[in-house]
């Protein structure tokens, strides 16, 4: 058992070390994605569109919390 283990752990080192080396070259390339300029901004004007809705009763765009949660 012990045998098929070490050589399993053999074979799949060099396939474990390529997915990782991808999902790093990613992780690189998204962490860039949100240093760029005006990537924040551009995220949070978009998260603001998800979550606005329009009514029969009031045309103006209104927050979904707001529509959904009665405030005092």
């Amino acid at each position: 058992m012990a045998l098929e283990a070490a050589a399993f752990g053999r074979l799949a080192t060099p396939i474990i070390k390529d997915i990782y080396e991808g999902a790093k070259k990613f992780g690189v390339r998204g962490l860039h994605r949100w240093e760029a300029k005006g990537f924040a901004a551009k995220m949070g004007r978009r998260i603001k569109a998800l979550e606005s809705v329009r009514t029969l009763w009031k045309p103006e765009a209104i927050s979904l919390m707001d529509f959904f949660i009665r405030r005092n």
